[in-house]
């Protein structure tokens, strides 16, 4: 095997062995129901596809949305103005409690221990499991930043 490719070969043997694979990588779904919700199938979700298939209700005040495929997962960023939290929770359906943390991993989008005060839940229906943390700044005036991790719904 010429010597190029031993790295290209290796690389793949890694990705495999680590669960991560091809569709990992492209963020292409399975044949599971899970899949057929769109925003956990494609390429490019947009916010109107996490407010559809997720149902975050997102506030006017939502400014830099973010989103990054990660393994079968979505991981989601934006902000909303600390006037907004409130409507957020409820209209969304999160039950946000203070203190809780829920999502226990970094991301491409976030930092592990962010600084702040944070609050957390979880909920699933037929199709997603929502994981969110809305982490408020130690600065007043900066914007709370919403972290949110939209998976398969667990099967039964």
């Amino acid at each position: 095997m010429p010597r190029r490719w031993r790295g290209i070969v290796a690389s793949a043997l890694l990705l495999t062995a680590s669960g991560v694979g091809a569709s990992g990588l492209a963020g292409c779904g399975s044949d599971d129901e899970a899949a057929s919700v769109e925003v956990l199938s494609t390429l490019r979700p947009t916010k109107a596809m996490v407010a559809r298939d997720a149902g975050i209700a997102f506030p006017p005040s939502t400014d830099g949305f973010r989103a990054a495929r990660v393994g079968g997962d979505l991981h989601v960023s934006f902000t909303i103005d600390a006037d907004d939290a409130d409507a957020f929770d409820e209209r969304s359906g999160l039950h946000l409690a203070a203190g809780k943390r829920v999502i226990t991993h970094s991301s491409p989008l976030w930092e592990l221990n962010p600084s702040g005060e944070i609050s957390g839940g979880a909920s699933a229906d037929s199709a997603v499991r929502r994981t969110v943390e809305v982490v408020t700044p130690a600065v007043d005036t900066d914007p709370l930043q919403v972290r949110l991790v939209i998976s398969p719904a667990p099967s039964e």
